[in-house]
């Protein structure tokens, strides 16, 4: 997980005690689908049934579970190759959970899985060559849920299954940001994954937004397009921006002392914050070669910021503001984040 998902293992590592294992298998067994999903050697059909096979040997306890070893060996990367192969065990270890437990766990991945099946129906049939648009912002907006803003939905129930009083505010009113926490991760991830998304034939810019600008998804292809496309990625860096406000008013409404909590919050969405800077001002977006990322350096700097502001309201709010003017975005941090209503467009 630290080789595969740097913000994720840092604050998994902070995470509660009582939450830490079931979060962590939660996640590893997603990873293992994404890759399958993501797995461009294999043609989409077969990739849709190991999805549906994947989400079958999670209600079967000691089935050994393994995937064909032709679809693991195909896998370049190593460590995701690691991850396929330990399957079975990762099954096994679901099942050693509490029922309650075993129950979310389930049902997030089965509402991932839906996403990355979904996922496939729009860009089976997409090359390099040929990239296909998802059809609407609304189906952005859908995919971001099913992928991500379920996963805030999950680590909400799951702090309030183990964590009495973990939040200042009743959970139903938490749940509509925690939705648009993740979602605003997700999205980030889209835009900062254009060049390389689209070299696997996949555009997350809606092909109807697309039109609007003239554009068809294959224009993307050519780096001079930017100037062209840029209207659309500043619109959909604002909705990231919206939903990691959202974000920071949920981190905010979280329980003074669930110190782990608070940091295992601020951290990715100041992440996210200054990579949505990068994204909004990089002359480079659509080059392949350019990957968008902050510095190893940066993110420890964040990591201590969140965690020393972490125990106080006004310094944690101070360091979200901060790190927003610091990434280009003055307007978003004007004002204080208040907590209500929290499933607000602006949650600040």
């Amino acid at each position: 997980m630290k080789r595969t998902s740097r913000a994720f293992y840092l604050s998994l590592r902070f995470l509660p005690r009582s939450t830490r294992a079931p979060i962590a298998l939660a996640y590893a067994l997603a990873r293992t689908a994404d890759t399958i999903a993501d797995h461009a050697a294999l043609p989409a059909g077969t990739r849709a049934r190991e999805l549906e096979a994947f989400l079958a040997s999670l209600s079967r306890p000691g089935s050994k579970a393994a995937l064909p070893a032709e679809v693991v060996q195909a896998v370049p990367s190593p460590d995701e190759r690691e991850l396929l192969s330990h399957l079975g065990e990762h099954i096994d270890l679901l099942w050693t959970l509490a029922a309650e437990d075993r129950e979310r766990v389930t049902h997030l991945l089965g509402t991932i899985v839906q996403g990355m099946l979904l996922d496939l129906s729009w860009f089976g049939l997409a090359t390099s060559e040929t990239p296909v648009a998802l059809p609407s912002r609304v189906d952005l907006d859908r995919y971001c849920y099913h992928v991500a803003g379920a996963v805030g939905e999950f680590w909400t129930r799951m702090q309030e299954a183990h964590i009495p009083r973990f939040a200042k505010r009743p959970v139903p009113d938490l749940l509509p940001a925690a939705v648009r926490f993740g979602k605003g991760l997700q999205l980030t991830n889209v835009l900062r994954d254009l060049p390389r998304d689209l070299a696997l034939g996949r555009s997350y810019l809606p092909a109807e937004d697309l039109a609007r600008l003239g554009l068809v998804p294959a224009d993307l292809l050519d780096p001079g397009a930017l100037p062209r496309v840029r209207p659309l990625v500043v619109e959909l860096v604002q909705v990231a921006i919206e939903h990691c406000l959202a974000g920071m008013a949920y981190t905010l409404a979280l329980s003074r002392r669930q110190l782990r909590l608070r940091f295992s919050c601020a951290l990715p969405l100041l992440m996210a914050v200054e990579t949505l800077g990068l994204v909004a001002a990089s002359p480079d977006l659509l080059r392949r070669e350019v990957f968008l990322k902050i510095t190893r350096r940066r993110v420890l700097a964040l990591a201590r910021d969140s965690l020393v502001a972490a125990p106080s309201d006004g310094a944690l709010a101070a360091v979200f503001r901060r790190i927003l003017r610091r990434a280009g975005f003055a307007e978003a941090a004007r004002g204080p984040f208040n907590v209500t209503p929290l499933g607000s467009a602006r949650s600040n």
